[in-house]
């Protein structure tokens, strides 16, 4: 794809994929916000700082490096840092993930 085309392609499926991710995450925080306020323990707690870990990058980083794309500005440099900043999202997730079935198993 070229500069251009990739520039007006992205600016798409930015749209489309925050039309399905963002409910996601934020079903995912009130859930586990909900959680700690009825009922506090550390398995919950741990997990939630790790959804924290997971918003703050995609938010500080993930976001902007998205924006350059759309913008075709640094487009190479921004999709190696998409990569790189992806890294720790799918660990706190997969800790969150991991954290559940545990905590759902043993009740």
């Amino acid at each position: 794809m070229a500069g251009h085309s990739l520039s007006v392609w992205h600016r798409q499926y930015k749209a489309r994929i925050t039309f399905f991710v963002l409910p996601l995450m934020l079903g995912q925080l009130a859930s586990y916000a909900h959680g700690l306020w009825v009922g506090f323990d550390w398995m919950r707690f741990a997990a939630a700082v790790f959804i924290s870990i997971a918003w703050m990058v995609t938010f500080f980083k993930e976001v902007p490096l998205h924006t350059k794309i759309s913008q075709g500005q640094d487009v190479e440099k921004s999709i190696v840092g998409l990569i790189d900043w992806n890294w720790p999202r799918t660990i706190s997730w997969t800790l969150v993930f991991i954290l559940s079935l545990y905590r759902t198993t043993t009740l």
